[in-house]
């Protein structure tokens, strides 16, 4: 767990300035590599799931060896692939870290990128035992109606949605995305089976160009400082992913420890509770964002000023 840890932290530091520099910072490119991570995701859980209901849970350690073969595809692919040769401007090579990193513009990015990586992760990593244990649906198809139907729409948000953002309305995007973040989240917490399940497709629609956006208004704003400032941006979002999953869970355990039954039995409370923490998170990013809009519209007034 620990190695892949580290390949998937590399690779998400090493794509996204790749893709920025090719693209000139678009959103839409951005949003497009980043949905083939989503397609990646749900494939996975779909042909894991149907590997495991055909041949048992006792097979489970081939079938994650079998999936090393994605990797080495990628390895050879990779030592043919003809990869653009990255620089920074020499007006900005010299701009020190620090300065960005002290910027409220900057150290609002990366809370916007925090919360999008927390809210995904809660769907992701949660919505499995939430159906099964929470809802009472079987594992195979809480499987199906959680975590495959979060990463599907995931993908096909960033497919469909992600690759038609213009620069221009990155931000807005990003508003709509929280509110309908937030609003999954209380179907999540509040809904009954049905309401409950749509809301976890909702999350993945809703969450899915958030992160690959936050990346681009970073990249766009301080532009040519460096591929630092990906790797930066990834640590902020990869913390979210960490912190959000495991407050998902101690909150779980504690309601059900203390017997809470305010939505059925003690565990589906429980469970409930516990994603409802999601709200929060993607309150934040829809604060973070409305910020963020208005820091970027005064600065364009400044500069117009200025020539």
């Amino acid at each position: 767990v620990i190695i892949a840890s580290i390949g998937a932290g590399l690779l998400e530091t090493v794509v996204s300035p790749v893709v920025a520099h090719s693209s000139d910072n678009d959103p839409k490119a951005m949003n497009v590599a980043h949905g083939f991570y989503a397609w990646g995701q749900a494939g996975v859980i779909m042909l894991t799931t149907i590997a495991i209901f055909i041949f048992g849970e006792g097979v489970w350690q081939i079938v994650v060896a079998s999936w090393a073969i994605i990797p080495i595809i990628g390895l050879i692919y990779w030592q043919f692939t003809q990869v653009p040769r990255i620089q920074a401007d020499d007006t900005h090579s010299n701009i020190p870290k620090k300065s960005v990193l002290k910027t409220p513009f900057f150290v609002l990015c990366i809370l916007l990128i925090f919360s999008c990586g927390a809210a995904e992760q809660i769907v992701a990593q949660w919505s499995s035992a939430f159906m099964e244990a929470g809802l009472n649906i079987p594992k195979i198809y809480g499987d199906l109606f959680g975590t495959f139907s979060f990463a599907l729409m995931m993908a096909l948000g960033r497919t469909l949605i992600g690759s038609r953002i213009p620069k221009d309305k990155m931000y807005l995007m990003m508003i709509v995305a929280g509110i309908t973040s937030t609003l999954s989240f209380v179907l999540m917490t509040f809904g009954n089976m049905v309401l409950s399940l749509i809301g976890c497709g909702l999350a993945g629609l809703a969450i899915s160009i958030t992160w690959p956006t936050s990346v681009s208004i970073a990249s766009n704003k301080f532009a040519n400082v460096g591929a630092w400032l990906f790797a930066f941006m990834a640590i902020g979002g990869d913390v979210g992913c960490s912190v959000a999953p495991y407050l998902t869970g101690l909150i779980s355990d504690l309601s059900i420890q203390s017997g809470i039954t305010i939505f059925g039995g003690v565990i589906e409370s429980g469970l409930r509770i516990g994603v409802s923490i999601g709200i929060l998170f993607s309150l934040i990013l829809t604060v973070a964002s409305l910020l963020l809009n208005r820091f970027d519209k005064r600065d364009r007034i400044i500069d117009e000023k200025e020539t």
